[in-house]
């Protein structure tokens, strides 16, 4: 079985049907699709294996890893002296920020020692966080870009959205680097950024 994707084969390797896939994906206890479009198959069996039967130093292995990952992130995600700058290293930061709360939202949901109330405001606490973390990286991503196109970060920001918006307008694009360039930021993590900028 490839260590990627469809639903399909995720169902296949966990022997249930799609749908049940796709509920587990909407509870978060199964990550959600990557940002190739594909579905982590390893992980979805380790996930599930684990919401289904893990023990209780199995736990413990995987909130200890939650917490590095946690370290690590914030680390790459808020401004110091570790902070990523280069694309590259903002793509990296931007997927362990994204696996961080993705372990956090599976934690919260496999624990249903709170009501749906509690378990759902600390699943908008975790949006509302994730979310800033990534407009501080989408951020950068525009100053980056701005600067190598001899350009305002307002106007790379213009730039963007006027793109989203479907006008006509000169693509910023990673040529020659090397590296490939991370998704468009989102509406909310735009918003982060322009709050980012004036840090």
């Amino acid at each position: 079985m490839p260590r990627f994707g469809s639903q399909q084969d995720v169902a296949r390797a966990l022997e249930m049907t799609t749908r049940r896939v796709q509920q587990l994906q909407a509870d978060h206890i199964l990550p959600p699709v990557g940002l190739n479009g594909r579905y982590d198959i390893d992980l979805s069996r380790e996930r599930y294996r684990l919401y289904a039967q893990g023990t209780a130093r199995e736990w413990d292995d995987f909130h200890t890893e939650m917490q590095r990952l946690t370290v690590e992130a914030d680390v790459l995600v808020n401004e110091g002296p570790g902070q990523a700058k280069t694309l590259d290293e903002i793509k990296a930061a931007s997927g362990k920020l994204q696996d961080v709360f993705g372990m956090l939202r599976f934690s919260l949901m496999c624990h249903k020692r709170q009501d749906d109330f509690a378990r759902q405001c600390m699943m908008d606490k975790f949006n509302a966080m994730e979310n800033e973390g990534l407009g501080r990286l989408a951020s950068r991503v525009l100053h980056i870009l701005a600067e190598k196109n001899g350009i305002s970060f307002e106007q790379a920001l213009a730039g963007i959205q006027a793109q989203e918006d479907g006008l006509d307008v000169v693509e910023f694009t990673n040529a020659g680097s090397g590296a490939e360039e991370p998704p468009a930021p989102s509406r909310q993590q735009r918003r982060a950024a322009r709050r980012g900028s004036r840090r």
